[in-house]
């Protein structure tokens, strides 16, 4: 899951597909959810054991400041190794910062991304 203040996201979202998706208001966009998916989609990637795995999109929902999207990976047999790329926001800040906790049976990794650091690999 992915936490991202909403006026951030939007900014994001609108500079990228130039959608302006008003969540959370009574003029949200029709489409909002496409939009949404279509910009987790491009801006977080994964591999698993080296390769591509695109996460399903599960949904959102949005708080008074914060939009929550939710990926998940299923039927996954055993994961040997773990690449992930984090670019939320990247489009609009230079210093920004996302961290990404991946859990996998009894382990939990957390990750950094910044400009120049937005690949994270993890051998299990």
């Amino acid at each position: 899951m992915h936490k991202i203040f909403i006026d951030d996201f939007e900014t994001s979202v609108e500079k990228e597909f130039g959608v302006a998706l008003k969540l959370d208001s009574s003029k949200e966009a029709p489409n909002a959810k496409d939009y949404i998916q279509k910009y987790a989609e491009k801006f977080f990637a994964m591999d698993l054991n080296g390769k591509g795995t695109k996460p399903e999109f599960v949904g959102y929902e949005t708080d008074y400041e914060a939009i929550w999207i939710y990926q998940e990976v299923k039927k996954v047999k055993k994961v040997k190794e773990v690449t992930i790329w984090s670019r939320f926001l990247f489009n609009l800040f230079d210093d920004q910062r996302n961290i990404v906790h991946f859990d996998y049976l009894d382990t939990k990794k957390s990750y950094l991304f910044r400009t120049g650091d937005l690949k994270e690999n993890t051998i299990f």
